[in-house]
Formats: structure tokens, sequence, C-alpha cells
């Protein structure tokens, strides 16, 4: 009898520890199924993040066009601005020429030093101007540069989330197969429950038989 009821004791121990490891296993599932959903908004996220790099590039190569207009434009003022310069200093070698002979009074002279002096300056601007828009050209495709490097940098972030995506649906899967194994262990466990009860009523049975043929 004592057997019967530490077998029964040995039984039901087995049990809860089998519930115990359903438990556990259910809540590792749970735990994954949360670790599922972090990783799709990480991936949502990380999606987002290269929208927003590839609009960057969209910006930045637009700014490095423009900039490149804008120099080709003040290479145009530049050669304009050269071609005057180089019309009022002959010019002014001309006036030079009639001042000396008399055929021109000295303030058609000094009108002619003082164009010629117009024109050195804007000729000086407008190359000044090139040179911004030259460095402006520089600073934008270093932005595009930086842009692109952006893209990259967000398409890594976004394969590294998916990889995390897909390991947390193993995790979830390999936590719903562990709760499937536990639950057998249960029932096997419930089972032996089962059976070790019986063989003990059996072994009471048997003994209750013993005592009525000895006392008959």
């Amino acid at each position: 009898a004592n057997a019967g009821r530490a077998q029964i004791r040995a039984a039901q121990a087995t049990l809860v520890a089998s519930r115990e490891g359903v438990t556990d296993a259910t809540n590792n599932v749970r735990s994954a199924q949360a670790g599922i959903a972090s990783a799709r908004e990480a991936v949502a996220e990380a999606e987002a993040g290269i929208n927003v790099a590839r609009q960057a590039v969209t910006g930045a190569q637009a700014a490095a066009n423009s900039a490149r207009n804008a120099v080709q434009v003040a290479a145009a003022d530049v050669s304009a601005a050269r071609a005057r310069a180089t019309q009022s200093s002959s010019d002014v070698e001309r006036a030079q020429r009639l001042f000396e002979g008399s055929a021109i009074p000295r303030a058609q002279l000094e009108a002619a030093q003082e164009a010629a002096k117009t024109a050195q300056a804007q000729l000086a601007a407008a190359q000044q101007r090139q040179a911004a828009a030259s460095s402006d050209v520089e600073r934008a495709d270093a932005a595009v540069s930086t842009a692109q490097s952006g893209v990259t940098q967000a398409n890594a972030r976004r394969n590294q989330t998916q990889a995390a995506l897909a390991q947390a649906i193993v995790l979830e899967k390999n936590a719903n197969d562990a709760v499937r194994v536990a639950q057998s262990k249960v029932n096997q466990s419930a089972a032996g429950v089962h059976q070790a009860q019986e063989n003990y009523a059996a072994l009471l049975a048997g003994i209750t038989q013993q005592r009525a043929r000895i006392a008959g």
C-alpha cells in the first residue's frame, strides 16, 4: 500500500512538473509573439527610413543640378564681362591715341577710362560669382554622396530588422513546438497518475480479498 501511494505521489509530482513546463512554454510563445510584433515595427520603421533617405538623395541631386546650371550661367556672365572688359580696354587705347592727336577732349578719354574700370569690376564680380557657384556644386555633390550613404545605411538597417523578424518567427515556431511537447508530457503524466491510482485501487482490492479469505 505504501508503495502504491508513493507511486501515485511520484506520478502526481511528474504531472505538476509537466504542467509547469506547459506554462513556461506558453510564456515563451507569448514572448516570441511580442518579439515578432516588435521586429515588424522595426522593419516598418526601417522601410520608412529608406523612403526618407531616398527623398534626401532626390533633393540633393536636384540641388546639385541647380548648382551646375548656376555655374553655366556664371560662366556665360564671365565670358560676356571679359568681352566687355577687352572692348573697353581697346576703347581706352583708341581714345588715348585720339586724345594725344587732339581729336577728342580729355573728358571723352576719361569717360572711356571710367568705362574700362567699370568693365573690369564687372568682370571681377562675375568671376567671383562663378567661383561661388563652383563651390556650391562641390557642396551639393558632397550632399548627394552623404544622402546616398544614408540610403545604404537605411538598407542595412532594414536587412538587420528583417533578419531579426525571421529569427523571431523561428523562435515562435520553436516555442509552439515546445508547447506541444510539454502538453504531450502532461497527457502522459496524467495517464501515469491514472494508472498509479488504478494500481493502488487494485492493490487495496487484493488486500481486502486476502483479509476476507483469512477471516473466512
